[in-house]
């Protein structure tokens, strides 16, 4: 066989190798490039080619564990009203998630994923209130933002009584229970859940005014209760298949 044409089969060969070398980096490099750094296509892809999704998750257990506060009802937990809209922070609900990633410092943790009722993320930051650091996550249904949630890992009491003690007198103008475990509800427009579960404090802000969303949360709660009474899931497991 002539020289020029070995050289040329070797070439062809080291190219081939290369290219199916190269080809899972090729579609996570394409897919990011497509459909967005933050897209939900992008972190399967990611997870599927690199074994491993290009953020931290925000969180490991199942999302029906994050709204359970709002569906079952604690015998020492207090519901109290208020007349003042509730928002977190500046962010309006109803936002889309390019908008608010635009307006925000850079995330620290991204979870994407396909319920059967919507599309669901999750986007962390770290930040700080009350002089107290903290997590701030946003949760999307579908690209728009419906709840919002503030993390504080193992508070002390003082500084839990501190934080409950501030936001009822946000909402309600005067403390009216002195608690760990309360909801605060302005009528058919938001809630708030502030619960300490042992190891952290969490205090929620869910959109109530969107009737498409609450219907969507309920179907999927409800769904979620039906498959798997008293044990909602494995959001985890479901993590590590999907992303």
């Amino acid at each position: 066989m002539p020289l020029p044409l070995i050289i040329s089969a070797i070439a062809l060969v080291v190219f081939i190798v290369i290219i199916i070398r190269i080809y899972p980096l090729l579609i996570v490099i394409l897919s990011k490039w497509l459909f967005g750094k933050y897209s939900f296509k992008y972190l399967v892809f990611h997870k599927k080619f690199l074994g491993t999704s290009p953020y931290g998750y925000c969180i490991k257990d199942d999302f029906i564990n994050h709204i359970a506060g709002f569906y079952k009802k604690t015998d020492n937990q207090n519901k109290l009203k208020t007349n003042i809209p509730i928002l977190f922070g500046t962010t309006k609900f109803g936002e889309k998630f390019d908008t608010i990633l635009k307006e925000s410092q850079k995330l620290v943790c991204l979870n994407a994923i396909r319920l059967p009722q919507f599309e669901l993320k999750i986007a962390g930051y770290r930040s700080h209130m009350f002089n107290f650091e903290m997590k701030t996550y946003y949760y999307f249904a579908n690209n728009r933002f419906f709840m919002g949630e503030y993390s504080f890992k193992v508070p002390d009491d003082e500084k839990i009584n501190e934080i409950s003690y501030i936001v009822q007198k946000k909402y309600l103008e005067v403390e009216q229970v002195f608690n760990e475990d309360f909801i605060i509800e302005n009528e058919n427009q938001a809630v708030i859940r502030f619960e300490h579960n042992g190891f952290h404090l969490s205090v929620k802000y869910l959109d109530l005014a969107n009737k498409s969303l609450v219907s969507l949360l309920n179907q999927y709660w409800e769904s979620n209760v039906r498959q798997n009474p008293g044990n909602p899931g494995n959001f985890e497991s479901e993590l590590k298949s999907k992303l």
